[in-house]
């Protein structure tokens, strides 16, 4: 009773389909002598005969197959692997362009300490070309007259007193 019960409780199991094995037939067939030799089914010699090679030729096929086997089951590094090299190009150009944004304003600011180490501003009442140079009046110098109290203090000052 107790196996009918088990039986039509259980759900039916989907068989996992894996992908074919890769690789020429010729491997395919040298990797499955291998592994009849191996399971004892086979001798070195009829596996030698079977893959119409010589005796030793099998046994360096062999230990080809066994290190092939080792490398693969080494251990994997835990996590998502790296990235791909189409990911990897992508932030290589990201980084790239981002960079020759940064160079072009750095060649920007550049341009402009060159202009400002290179250009005298002559000094206020000195005599260019036999003339008096008067001091420059500014747009904001202009106004800050404007707005300063007839006494002649600060705009700041003037509005802490007011």
């Amino acid at each position: 009773m107790e196996d009918t019960k088990k039986e039509q409780t259980k759900a039916p199991r989907e068989k996992k389909v894996k992908p074919p094995m890769t690789g020429s037939e010729e491997a395919k067939r040298a990797a499955a002598v291998v592994l009849e030799v191996m399971s004892g089914e086979k001798g070195p010699p009829e596996a030698a005969e079977a893959l119409g090679i010589s005796a030793m030729r099998y046994y360096v096929l062999e230990e080809r197959a066994l290190q092939g086997m080792v490398v693969a089951l080494e251990p994997r590094p835990k996590g998502p692997r790296g990235a791909s090299p189409e990911e990897t190009v992508r932030r290589v150009e990201k980084d790239r362009d981002r960079m020759k944004r940064e160079v072009g304003r750095m060649q920007a600011v550049l341009r402009m300490m060159r202009k400002s180490v290179h250009r005298r501003e002559p000094v206020a009442g000195t005599r260019v070309n036999g003339k008096k140079r008067r001091k420059p009046q500014g747009r904001v110098q202009k106004m800050l007259a404007r707005l300063r109290p007839a006494t002649g203090a600060p705009v700041a000052e003037a509005a802490v007193e007011a």
